[in-house]
Formats: C-alpha cells, sequence, structure tokens
C-alpha cells in the first residue's frame, strides 16, 4: 500500500503543508489525527501537531493552534489550513479502505533527522479505553518526551494506566517510514494579520526520488 503511487502522493502534500505551516526553523514536528466512524457512518476526529523549534538550548514543543497568536498570524485564514491538512489526512484514510488495507483509525506522522515516518494504528487509544483529553495526553508523554514527575497526579494515573494496558494488548499498527533530504522551502510568514494565506507550490519541497526509493521501507507490521 505504502508504494501506491496515489498514497505516496498524499504523503508529499502533508509534507509541504507541514512544512508551510511552520513559520521558524525547526528540527523535530509529531503529528496526531483520528478518525472514527460513529452511528450513521458519520465520521468524526481531530488532529494537532507539535514542532520543536530549532535551536541550541533545549526548547519546549509548540502546539499547532498556539501558532497564529504566537506570530501574528490571522487566525482564521490558519485554521483552514488545519483543515486542508486534515482533508489531506481524510483522503489518506478513504484510499487506504480503497486499496482493501485494514481500516486505520488513527495516525502519527513525524519528520525528524531526516526521515519521514508514518504510524497506522488499529486499535491503539482506541475508546472506551481512553477519552480525547487523554489520548493528548499520552501522546505529549510518548512523543513530546515529557517526563512523568512533569505531569500532575490525575495526568499520571492517566499515563501509568496506558502503560498497563499495552503491557498486555500491544497496538496492532503499521510503521513506514523514509529517507528525507533538506531542500530550500517558503514558510508561512509571521505577521500575515490577512486571510489570503497562500498555499505552497509542488515544487517548493523536493524530494531526490531516486535516493527515496532504495530506503523508503516497512519498519514493522504486527497486523
Amino acid at each position: 500500500m505504502v508504494t501506491e503511487p496515489n498514497v505516496q502522493r498524499i504523503y508529499r502534500e502533508i509534507q509541504k503543508q507541514l512544512f508551510y505551516m511552520i513559520p521558524e526553523k525547526w528540527s523535530k514536528v509529531f503529528l496526531y489525527a483520528s478518525i472514527m466512524e460513529r452511528q450513521k457512518y458519520l465520521e468524526t476526529g481531530e488532529l494537532y501537531f507539535y514542532y520543536i523549534p530549532k535551536g541550541v538550548l533545549k526548547k519546549n514543543p509548540i502546539n499547532v493552534y498556539e501558532i497564529p497568536i504566537k506570530f501574528c498570524i490571522d487566525e482564521n485564514g490558519y485554521l483552514k489550513l488545519v483543515d486542508k491538512l486534515y482533508a489531506q489526512i481524510k483522503k489518506l484514510h478513504k484510499l487506504c479502505i480503497e486499496l482493501d488495507e485494514k481500516k486505520w483509525n488513527s495516525i502519527i506522522i513525524s519528520i525528524a533527522d531526516f526521515k519521514f515516518n508514518v504510524e497506522y494504528y488499529y486499535n491503539s487509544l482506541n475508546e472506551p479505553n481512553f477519552n480525547s483529553y487523554e489520548k493528548h495526553l499520552i501522546f505529549r508523554y510518548k512523543y513530546l518526551e515529557y517526563p512523568i514527575t512533569s505531569f500532575n497526579k490525575k495526568d499520571r494515573e492517566i499515563i501509568k494506566r496506558y502503560l498497563d494496558l499495552i503491557k498486555y494488548k500491544k497496538p496492532i499498527t503499521k510503521i513506514y517510514t523514509e529517507a528525507m533530504y533538506e531542500m530550500p522551502f517558503k514558510t508561512i510568514e509571521a505577521g500575515s494579520r490577512n486571510s489570503n494565506i497562500q498555499y505552497i507550490k509542488e515544487d517548493d519541497i523536493r524530494l531526490t526520488e531516486e535516493k527515496k526509493e532504495i530506503k523508503s521501507q516497512i519498519l514493522k507490521m504486527n497486523i
């Protein structure tokens, strides 16, 4: 499935949008998105991502929804970018089903150390075990590497419940990774307090396709 051209095309679009939506230099980005099917085939879900600003000193992760205020960017226009990014996730979800893949309910996308990584989750962190707040909390602990001592007592209990759960019920996942190569790219400009926010063009971020094909691989499949 991951070698399907249409899937690769969506990966490229997600990469471009993430690069564009972060208005400063960064070293890592971690995205969570879920798509859950409710009654009458209605889909609900959520999306958020954090990035780690690049710098000599260690910096705290920045939440996507903090960016408009932090960088004086029009909030309505920026939220449209978030919607566009989530639309790509939903498009990927639909395509996976069309390709006769097992239906996943959440996805983790990370970009770090010149690698693009996608984790498809089929049963992990699924309700009724954890609600939306608890999933967000676990995401921060697991991917942003907050020490457990930095959480309050109630939140630590949630994290411990998650750690106990996965001892006996391993997540069903499929993980895909590929190498990336640093190239010049455009980002949204800080101080863009107008609703006419532009999307970057396809050529603004380029991957070396020959090297990518060689190094692209499925790292783990536990289905």
